[in-house]
């Protein structure tokens, strides 16, 4: 689709980028290009900026993890990714068990390069 956005096309992109989605992934959903959805976004003043932990959510993780959790629902949850939760455990010291620890490794060497 290309062209005038309508509202739905509107408050789809809105939702999706307060939520986190990737500009190219809400592109293919909606047919439009990830710059056009980029500029959309901003225009619309929708967010994809990953959410800061407040001392609240990290409480709320421990209190998930302790109650014996999996990273997938506390992920559903608390509405970030499980990739998020992890990397956030990692960085609390809250450890998975040894099978996932490889698997929070690789995820923290990509976010370590990232900051770099």
């Amino acid at each position: 689709m290309s062209g005038r956005w309508t509202d739905v096309e509107d408050e789809h992109l809105y939702a999706l980028a307060c939520d986190g989605v990737r500009h190219d992934r809400i592109g293919a959903l909606l047919g439009r290009s990830p710059s056009a959805v980029q500029w959309r976004a901003r225009l619309l003043g929708a967010s994809s900026r990953r959410r800061r932990w407040t001392r609240r959510d990290d409480a709320v993780l421990r209190s998930f993890r302790s109650a014996g959790r999996s990273v997938e629902d506390i992920a559903a949850a608390m509405g970030r990714t499980p990739g998020a939760i992890q990397v956030r455990m990692s960085r609390l010291g809250i450890f998975l068990p040894s099978s996932l620890s490889s698997a929070v490794g690789m995820v923290r060497g990509a976010t370590e390069q990232e900051t770099a």
